[in-house]
């Protein structure tokens, strides 16, 4: 099993290719869908188009489309991070016996935003093994450091003992049109080779037309949270506010209204052990292509916007019910021309009920108490 590291935090995260991740349950924290636990989820903002410099910046060749292997990683998009590899090497530098692999890396171009690049190992046979870890939110921001991978008593990919040839790059990878069917990757940094690979580098290929068609059309995302909290006004919340429980607050600086919300169910402790359904995630959605990272989704038919929620809780949220209204054409809410949707989550399991409502103003984001489970929720109005 694979072990990643930044030097020289000594943080070690496991991990491969094939390692199975465990979501964090709704009594710890857990970030945000667009966090995601997995390194590869979603590429920083870019301008995808026709790149200027693309990966020749990394000093390397781009393959045309038309002769390289379709799963070939793609030339980055303008505007990505661009990284330079150097001094690949295996020691020992601790902690522990086993052997590390270790390769230096350079941020070239461009600003990490996202939880950045994951590293690839490549060996003889062609496959391909991902470290999961990727840079995290604070190491992928030094512009340079050192890549640790822990290889294990076995020797890494494969096994066998310690490995003498390797080629290693890193990539991003972008979950937007993951609900299309569509998951880019993008070689953004050089290969760097230890020992003899006895085959090419694995080089970034051009975008194929259909694939520029879709890169050109990303769908819209939802803000970030909690970086724009002079956005709007937070109505009172529904549920269980006390403590230092972790805000997530999503408002939209455009004032897009919300047409339907994304969530995923779970099960947390309120109270004294006992498991109860729940909601892990709750997250204003604002079109319909907006990419929902693994979560369940619904959305007002035209016409219509969020305009208000029913909430059933116990300490923790366990169910909500969206209330839809129709738009009027000056962008407010009819809160007499309404219907609602069915109970998202396990209204069984909830003891209280309350109603949150902009009573007709336009609801341009969600405000949550989250804490591996959402505990509470507030309406953000226009």
């Amino acid at each position: 099993m694979l072990r990643l590291s930044l030097a020289p935090h000594s943080l070690f995260v496991a991990g491969l290719a094939t390692a199975v991740l465990v979501s964090a349950g709704c009594n710890r924290p857990a970030p945000p869908p667009e966090a995601g636990p997995n390194p590869s989820t979603t590429a920083p903002a870019t301008t995808p188009g026709p790149s200027p410099t693309g990966a020749t910046d990394l000093g390397e060749e781009v393959l045309p489309a038309d002769k390289a292997p379709d799963d070939a990683p793609l030339r980055p998009a303008k505007g990505m991070p661009l990284y330079r590899l150097s001094n690949l090497r295996i020691g020992n530098p601790g902690p522990g016996p086993s052997p590390k692999l270790m390769v230096h890396y350079e941020r070239m171009s461009g600003e990490e935003h996202g939880t950045g690049p994951t590293l690839v190992i490549r060996t003889p046979d062609g496959n391909e093994h991902r470290t999961v870890g990727g840079f995290g939110p604070f190491q992928g921001r030094s512009k340079a450091a050192d890549f640790i991978v822990d290889l294990g008593f076995r020797g890494g990919p494969g096994g066998g003992g310690t490995p003498k040839d390797l080629e290693v790059y890193l990539i991003q990878t972008d979950r937007r049109w993951e609900d299309e069917g569509f998951h880019p990757k993008f070689k953004v940094s050089n290969s760097v080779v230890i020992g003899d690979m006895g085959r090419p580098l694995q080089l970034a290929r051009e975008w194929k037309p259909e694939e520029a068609a879709k890169l050109n059309n990303p769908p819209a995302d939802a803000p970030q949270p909690n970086v724009n909290g002079n956005v709007g006004e937070d109505t009172n919340f529904v549920g269980y506010t006390q403590g230092l429980l972790p805000p997530l607050r999503y408002a939209d600086p455009a004032k897009r209204p919300v047409l339907g919300v994304l969530y995923r169910v779970g099960e947390g402790e309120p109270d004294k052990g006992q498991k109860v359904k729940c909601l892990v995630h709750l997250n204003p959605a604002y079109d319909a292509r907006q990419p929902r990272y693994g979560q369940q989704a619904v959305f007002a038919k035209p016409g219509y916007a969020l305009g208000a929620l029913n909430v059933k809780t116990k300490k923790i949220v366990t169910a909500v019910q969206v209330v839809f209204m129709k738009q009027k054409p000056d962008g407010t809410l009819d809160p007499a021309d309404n219907y609602t949707s069915q109970w998202l989550g396990s209204p069984e399991e909830g003891n209280q009920e309350g109603k949150i409502s902009g009573d007709g103003r336009k609801v341009i984001g969600l405000h949550l108490k989250n804490f591996g489970a959402v505990y509470a929720v507030a309406l953000v109005l226009e």
